[in-house]
């Protein structure tokens, strides 16, 4: 369980996020609405402890995110971001499995056979179309089994026969984790379980 009280996020400009208070847990599918600039990356890098600058808690499994390893982190969310810096040349298969770190528990080949990327593995992921890496940058982020997962904007890139591929994986794996998509609603996740938030900045 992810649980958030009391958050008041700084975003700059004067402007910062008072979200609900917030319970991530089970499985499911939930989303994370609001438009362009709202905060919601931000919100999800707080909910993953990637950011600790914030008022309030958040806890994971009942301890203060501030407080835990990376790996502990690791062991119990995974996290897609919406924008990554450019991939080094990395094999795809190898970019997959970057996924797994610190995570024995894993849904590699389910995950890869989903979403069709194993015809990717042996050649370098900078040379493969936008849609095939963002293919790839989901499989690396659901190939752990964890209980929390965060996909921000992950249809990006994605044309309609992947993302019916992305939607079907999603929704089975849901069955076993509780998975956050972060949207800003122009494609939207209609087979969600639960709007968690949906986002509006504030003026300090």
């Amino acid at each position: 369980m992810i649980a958030a009280r009391g958050l008041r996020i700084p975003l700059g400009g004067g402007r910062f996020l008072a979200p609900p208070d917030l319970a991530i847990g089970g499985t499911g599918v939930y989303l994370i609405e609001g438009d362009n600039g709202s905060g919601k990356t931000t919100l999800v890098r707080c909910l993953c402890g990637i950011l600790s600058r914030y008022e309030g808690t958040v806890e994971l499994g009942g301890r203060d995110l501030r407080v835990l390893r990376r790996d502990e982190i690791a062991r119990q969310t995974s996290y897609l971001p919406q924008a990554m810096n450019p991939e080094a040349d990395t094999e795809t298969e190898a970019f997959v499995r970057e996924g797994l770190y610190a995570n024995p528990r894993s849904r590699f080949d389910e995950v890869a056979d989903a979403l069709g990327v194993r015809s990717f593995f042996g050649r370098g992921i900078a040379g493969l179309s936008g849609g095939e890496r963002q293919l790839c940058r989901i499989a690396r982020a659901l190939a752990a089994e964890v209980p929390h997962v965060f996909l921000d904007e992950p249809d990006s890139y994605l044309g309609r026969k992947n993302r019916e591929r992305f939607t079907s994986l999603v929704r089975a794996l849901s069955e076993r984790s509780a998975i956050v998509i972060v949207t800003h609603g122009a494609i939207t996740f209609t087979d969600a379980d639960r709007l968690l938030v949906n986002l509006s900045p504030e003026e300090s």
